[in-house]
C-alpha cells in the first residue's frame, strides 16, 4: 500500500469535499478528523470514511452545507 504525506491527503480531501458543496472550513475541519484518524492508526475512521461521505452527499443521503457545531476540542 502506498502511503500519501498527511498535508496532501488534507487538501485532497478538503478540494474534494468543496467540489460537493461543502464550505471551505467545514470542508477542511472533516478532513482533518480522518487523516488525524489515520496517522493515530484508527483507520476504520480515517480517510476512507471520507470517501464514503462524498458518496453519501452524491446520494443526497448526506446534506453538504449542514451546519457543524464543535461540542469540544481537545
Amino acid at each position: 500500500m502506498k502511503k500519501l504525506p498527511a498535508e496532501y491527503l488534507q487538501d485532497l480531501g478538503t478540494r474534494l469535499l468543496e467540489g460537493m458543496g461543502v464550505p471551505r472550513a467545514d470542508a477542511a475541519l472533516v478532513t482533518e478528523v480522518h487523516v488525524d484518524s489515520d496517522l493515530r492508526g484508527e483507520e476504520s475512521h480515517g480517510f476512507r470514511l471520507l470517501l464514503m461521505h462524498l458518496e453519501r452527499i452524491r446520494a443526497g443521503t448526506i446534506r453538504p452545507k449542514a451546519k457543524i457545531t464543535l461540542l469540544r476540542d481537545q
